[in-house]
């Protein structure tokens, strides 16, 4: 199954709608599920999703700040580790668990310290600061098998430029669920997005 490079960012979700959101999302197109390790139960609403969706989708977690969470998080069969800034004992532990490593990286210097760990995915945070002409000058420097992802400030009508400026992917995060969405508001804001990057990757962007 082939996945597109859009990670749904699962925050501040009442536990009781954790679920019915994922579905809305993943039913729509959003297949890379981040639940974030500084909300209520992480770890249980991790392992609720692993066994939820099995292949349909690859769940992972989010705001990882501890060299130790790599491992929890690998036990309860996540597949990716997404921080909001470089640590390098994060992603060692990472890939050597063999999950993907995505840490949060601004700088050119954090993203070259990044890839020296090994990791060849970086997400570009805050997006919305660093803008497009950010983004492309950092892009500018970095080996080409760096994949970055556009996190912070992503929405579908900014989408085309940040993937213009040589992101590959994008994180979401308030632009797919905010409190007070129903499950057709997510899923309606779950289309608009995957109509918006099957368009761009149609046109070679």
């Amino acid at each position: 199954m082939k996945h597109r490079k859009i990670l749904g960012i699962l925050h501040g979700i009442p536990a009781d709608q954790m679920l019915d959101v994922a579905d809305a999302l993943v039913d729509n197109g959003i297949t890379l599920l981040e639940v974030s390790m500084n909300g209520d139960n992480p770890l249980q609403n991790i392992q609720r999703m692993v066994e939820h969706f099995g292949e349909r989708a690859i769940i992972g977690a989010g705001m990882v700040l501890q060299q130790d969470q790599p491992y929890e998080v690998a036990n309860l069969g996540g597949r990716f580790i997404f921080s909001p800034f470089f640590d390098r004992k994060v992603i060692k532990q990472t890939l050597d668990l063999g999950m993907h490593s995505f840490p949060g990286c601004f700088s050119p210097t954090e993203c070259f310290n990044a890839i020296a760990e090994g990791t060849t995915t970086i997400n570009l945070f805050p997006a919305s600061v660093l803008g497009a002409t950010g983004v492309a000058a950092i892009r500018g420097i970095l080996p080409e098998h760096i994949q970055l992802y556009a996190v912070g400030g992503v929405t579908s009508s900014n989408m085309a430029i940040y993937r213009k400026a040589g992101c590959v992917g994008f994180g979401m995060k308030s632009y797919l669920y905010q409190p007070g969405y129903t499950t057709e508001t997510v899923a309606q804001k779950a289309m608009k997005v995957v109509k918006t990057y099957d368009a761009l990757e149609s046109m070679g962007y």
